[in-house]
């Protein structure tokens, strides 16, 4: 029983990290102009990994259209 409990806790801990580690396109484009520049993305590492991709217009940010390129492959939709 107890293994049970510690394995549902270590596992609550992992999908809370994994939530923590979402974070919405408003709250990261911190002067609210509509853009997420390279400054504002160092505040998160998932995305300063993935900023050259997302940029798609390679206009050295990330506008709103181009935020869900920034997903992690690891955590990207399946495609068909």
């Amino acid at each position: 029983m107890n293994r049970l409990i510690m394995g549902f806790a270590l596992g609550m801990s992992a999908v809370t990290a994994m939530a923590a580690e979402q974070v919405s396109f408003s709250e990261l484009d911190v002067n609210q102009d509509g853009a997420i520049t390279r400054k504002e993305a160092a505040s998160f590492a998932a995305l300063e990994k993935t900023f050259d991709t997302a940029d798609a217009n390679n206009n050295g940010l990330i506008e709103p259209a181009e935020y869900p390129r920034a997903e992690p492959a690891d955590r990207a939709p399946a495609t068909r």
